[in-house]
């Protein structure tokens, strides 16, 4: 009763206080988007073309949340997350059906992909205190980082030195009216003083995990158990404007997490085999940069970054403890030349140790990685119409003696205004220390995976008039494995890593989207984006021939359909579809998961000021068909979930 109260008051308020200042709302229009696209230096110069390269605070607008395991799959049709419960549970990222393994989420050139695992849990990351993110397919990440499989994505934040502003805001959940379950409190500053400006957000999430699934088996409702969870965020960035062409710029960042984990299931969808069964999370980093344009034709940035991963995961039930610490250094040094018009030149230089400490694993005393990596790229203009790009990455990894060169290239060409692009690449994946050196099966003889990468692509934009326009794009893929790394039951009772020796995946990935103004000032947008995965084929293995790659659904599609009424507020309805894929790789039946279709509902009021500050309010419901399923086998999500959030910012004059 209380959240239905808290709810009409706020809309209530709100609208009256739009109707009352109308005569302003442009002004304050344009403070709803915090939302400033900054292009970086370093972006410009880029060689290798981006797949996407949006700006995250319009996207966290549309996704009604901040966390990347909200964020990131709406940039894409094949970007996927895996999530293991609500808050308490870890989401993974995965793409083009790969498994998670095969991406590397960076923040402002900072690997934050777990060294021990090679997993990345999103559940962990906010786009509050970040600006843009670009999505590097496996054609395209040579150049820039580690070559991988599947993606690359870059997280960038801006440097705060020409604004300031304060924004404070909560958000709170329900499963079905029941209660409060999650609630999140958040803080962001963005503080300039002259040659010096800051940005600093912070969070504190709490939820206790408990909503009603229902059962298949019995035909009932229960109660979901042991999934509570705190999470607690603070990151913070300086910047030191040197000149007006070279700065520098420090990053530190600060998270904690303890959360009940599922495990065995005393009763089908129950919760963990007891109820003392705890992960704990604490993760921090800091980072230095130095950045510099020394001419029109040459920049240039050095940076040093050293960050602790700390997890543990306690069942004194079943007497387990288990206790991992990664430590990760590294230094890199970055430059783009252009020698003339139409050629450009990028280099990047590296070095990174990754420093293992665990009771869980063979190797005595700590387990050490020495990375070396050298990345050099070319991008040349024939004409404003033609285009192509080479690159070669060349790196060692000391576990391996045998040094790698992974070549890839790119041509493209506009004709009018459709836009035709190909591409190729190779990429390097060396055994994780999981894998390697796991106490239970670790398998020290296991081989680094290697492949190759092929994409087309193809864009055209129409104008529909003066105030209508229409873009499509269409991509296909093609990704070559060989000697990949997976885990399978062995004979211990215990998962065990193994070698296959071949996989591919194909596809097609279709993006079209429609804008229109109307004269009234009203705006409306259609995006329709969807993936067709080919069947994914594990070769050359009696055992697993012509079966799919877990969790990669065959087919994958979203809808986002939004309206703005100038005056008052914004309409945006989600429609999403999965279709049904395997949880093994042996595609038995009874791991099969059955295909999902929803739809969320976000609705934003338009940016309300008074005495300096504006009051942004939106409501959501968020599975609104009610959908009972499983993102991961005996791992069951919340079906309709009802959202408030409302922030409060204050932006003071700058003179």
């Amino acid at each position: 009763m209380f959240l239905y109260t808290f709810i009409f008051l706020v809309l209530g308020f709100s609208y009256a206080a739009a109707q009352a200042d109308s005569s302003r709302r442009d002004s304050v229009g344009r403070y709803e988007a915090e939302t400033v696209i900054v292009e970086r230096d370093r972006d410009k110069h880029l060689v290798t073309p981006l797949v996407l390269n949006v700006d995250l605070r319009e996207t966290e607008q549309i996704a009604a949340s901040s966390s990347l395991s909200q964020v990131l799959p709406l940039l894409h049709s094949s970007f996927d997350v895996r999530s293991y419960g609500t808050l308490g549970g870890i989401s993974l990222p995965t793409f083009r059906g790969l498994p998670s393994e095969y991406i590397n989420v960076y923040r402002n050139g900072i690997r934050l992909t777990n060294a021990q695992h090679s997993l990345t849990d999103l559940e962990r990351y906010t786009s509050r205190a970040s600006s843009k993110v670009s999505i590097l397919s496996s054609t395209e990440s040579a150049a820039y980082t580690s070559g991988v499989a599947g993606a690359s994505v870059l997280i960038e934040s801006m440097p705060a030195l020409n604004d300031r502003i304060y924004t404070a805001g909560v958000a709170l959940q329900s499963y079905e009216m029941r209660a409060l379950n999650d609630k999140e409190y958040y803080l962001r500053v963005q503080e300039s003083l002259g040659a010096f400006g800051v940005n600093f957000s912070g969070s504190y999430r709490t939820a206790d995990g408990a909503f009603p699934f229902y059962q298949r088996t019995t035909r009932s409702t229960i109660e979901r158990e042991n999934n509570d969870a705190y999470l607690a965020m603070m990151e913070i960035e300086p910047t030191y404007e040197i000149s007006e062409d070279s700065r520098i710029r420090g990053l530190a960042t600060y998270s904690q997490a303890e959360r009940g984990v599922p495990g065995a299931n005393t009763v089908d969808f129950r919760g963990a085999s007891n109820p003392n069964t705890r992960q704990y999370d604490e993760d921090w980093l800091t980072g230095l940069f130095y950045q510099s344009k020394v001419s029109d034709d040459f920049y240039h940035e050095a940076s040093a970054s050293y960050q602790s991963q700390y997890e543990t995961y306690r069942d004194h039930v079943r007497n387990i403890d288990d206790a991992y610490k990664n430590r990760i250094a590294a230094v890199a040094y970055r430059a783009s030349i252009f020698s003339a018009s139409a050629l450009s030149f990028f280099g990047d230089l590296g070095y990174e140790r990754d420093m293992l400490t665990s009771n869980q694993h063979e190797a005595a005393g700590d387990v050490f990685r020495d990375q070396y990596y050298l990345s050099t790229a070319a991008k040349y203009l024939f004409s404003e119409d033609l285009g192509v790009s080479g690159s070669l990455r060349i790196e060692n990894v000391s576990d391996f003696d045998e040094l790698q060169l992974l070549p890839a290239a790119s041509l493209s060409y506009t004709y009018d205004e459709l836009t035709l692009s190909a591409s190729f690449g190779t990429f390097y994946h060396a055994p994780t220390f999981n894998q390697l050196y796991w106490r239970l099966g670790g398998d020290s003889t296991l081989q680094p995976e290697k492949g190759e990468s092929y994409e087309v692509r193809a864009s055209y934009p129409w104008r529909l008039g003066a105030n209508s326009s229409l873009t499509a794009h269409i991509a296909g893929f093609f990704t070559d494995i060989r000697d990949q790394i997976i885990w399978t039951l062995g004979s211990g009772g215990y998962s065990i890593p193994v070698q296959m020796q071949r996989v591919q995946t194909r596809g097609v990935e279709v993006d079209i989207r429609f804008a229109h103004n109307f004269e009234s000032g009203d705006a409306a947008s259609l995006r329709l984006a969807s993936t067709f995965l080919d069947k994914v084929n594990l070769v050359e293995s009696s055992h697993y021939y012509g079966k799919e790659l877990p969790y990669s659904a065959p087919i994958r599609l979203h809808g986002i359909l939004s309206y703005e009424w100038k005056e008052a507020l914004t309409l945006t309805s989600i429609f999403w579809h999965r279709a049904q894929r395997y949880s093994d790789f042996a595609n038995n039946p009874s791991g099969k998961l059955p295909s999902v279709t929803s739809i969320d509902f976000h609705l934003r009021m338009a940016p309300v000021q008074f005495s300096g500050i504006a009051l942004v309010p939106q409501i959501s419901l968020i599975n609104a068909t009610n959908a009972q399923y499983e993102d991961v086998l005996s791992y069951p999500l919340p079906g309709r979930i009802f959202k408030l959030s409302v922030d409060f910012t204050y932006e003071p004059y700058l003179p």
